[in-house]
């Protein structure tokens, strides 16, 4: 059922899903190393072994001896520093502050990686085989990932709005939404890091007046930062239910992935008319395949969104199934086009419309149409 390319696509995933999902979770680990003393013992273990790790991979055209000194003296050092952070000293924790402020766009930035999902399934030819298990690897990552970004915005409205009632939440949450969309537009299109700020701030300044001047920048940021609100505001609703139905948070996770599971199936059979839309010779699935995937998503959707809004509380699962099959299909859908509309704007729209772009090869020379 799976061929080659599929199974191939899905394996060298991993990696990059990994070092994300490690990368959308260290502010909620620095939060929790800090103020937790339950959780500051794994929190630390995690950031310091996820730290490690993540030197390992960046140094791999290193030699060995070179890439486990440097994971092992990162490691010390980010033990020392979160034990110095959590006795209080304040060097230590006005450097994991401002590390949660940097790291937190990580979190909504994995929204975007459905601009790797369809590439993905174009890649592997859009066999049902392949989209079934591309949509299953992108559902589990996507939710478990981008949690991390409702509990951020959850951790700091205790910290800001509970203790400042009179701040009014949606404005906080709007600011925040939009620094983390331009966070994000530093990241996917300018392809700076997070650390760069402290290697290469003169990078950064340029390329942080550059947008701010340009129409194309701006667009993406403004874009974003809809798209990453409503999930936020979304998000902390499911919060807040969860909290009136004494449901833990971790029981909403199957059904999410279900939901998100079903929309990747149907959104997965429409990346050829989209790369066809914007001039890219590419395959199409067939009739078959769409079959199969618009009637998985179905069941899959109603079944799961059943589930998700009887633990909620909200609506009886019956109600929830009905709309979930109608729903979570056209949002799909919507989804892919979505981010396939992303693609188009970093390869073509932002050259008309910002700076000149170039990234992996790709230039703003685009003038013609041809396949990538």
């Amino acid at each position: 059922m799976f061929d080659h390319s599929a199974l191939e696509t899905a394996f060298r995933n991993l990696s990059y899903m990994t070092g994300n999902t490690w990368l959308a979770w260290l502010p909620v680990l620095l939060y929790e190393a800090m103020h937790d003393r339950r959780h500051a013992l794994p929190a630390t273990a995690v950031i310091v072994f996820g730290g490690a790790g993540a030197a390992l991979v960046r140094l791999r055209d290193a030699s060995p001896l070179t890439a486990i000194v440097v994971a092992v003296a990162l490691a010390l050092a980010a033990a020392a520093w979160l034990a110095f952070a959590r006795r209080g000293a304040t060097w230590a924790r006005v450097l994991a502050i401002l590390a949660i402020v940097a790291f937190t766009p990580n979190a909504p930035y994995v929204l975007t990686d459905t601009y790797h999902f369809q590439q993905d399934v174009r890649a592997t030819g859009m066999p049902a085989g392949g989209i079934f298990l591309l949509a299953a690897e992108y559902a589990v990552f996507l939710v478990v990932a981008a949690s991390a970004w409702i509990v951020i915005l959850d951790r700091g409205r205790d910290l800001l709005v509970e203790r400042r009632p009179r701040w009014p939440r949606l404005a906080i949450l709007t600011l925040v939404s939009l620094v983390s969309a331009f966070g994000i537009y530093l990241g996917r299109i300018v392809r700076l890091n997070s650390w760069d700020p402290i290697g290469h701030s003169g990078r950064v300044g340029d390329a942080i007046s550059t947008a701010v001047t340009h129409a194309g920048p701006m667009a993406f940021t403004f874009v974003w930062a809809a798209v990453i609100l409503v999930v936020g505001a979304v998000g902390l609703t499911f919060v807040r239910r969860t909290h009136a139905t004494r449901i833990r948070g971790r029981q909403l996770v199957a059904p999410l992935i279900g939901c998100v599971f079903a929309a990747l199936l149907a959104g997965g059979t429409i990346v050829g008319r989209v790369y066809e839309a914007y001039g890219v010779v590419t395959p199409h699935p067939s009739r078959h395949t769409i079959v199969l995937c618009l009637v998985a998503s179905v069941v899959v959707g109603a079944v799961a969104g059943g589930w998700l809004v009887s633990h909620l509380g909200v609506a009886r699962a019956s109600e929830g199934a009905a709309a979930s099959a109608f729903v979570l299909p056209v949002l799909g859908v919507a989804l892919v086009w979505a981010a396939s509309t992303m693609w188009w704007a970093q390869y073509r729209g932002l050259c008309h419309f910002g700076p000149a772009f170039n990234d992996r090869g790709d230039r703003c020379a685009y003038a013609q149409k041809r396949p990538l």
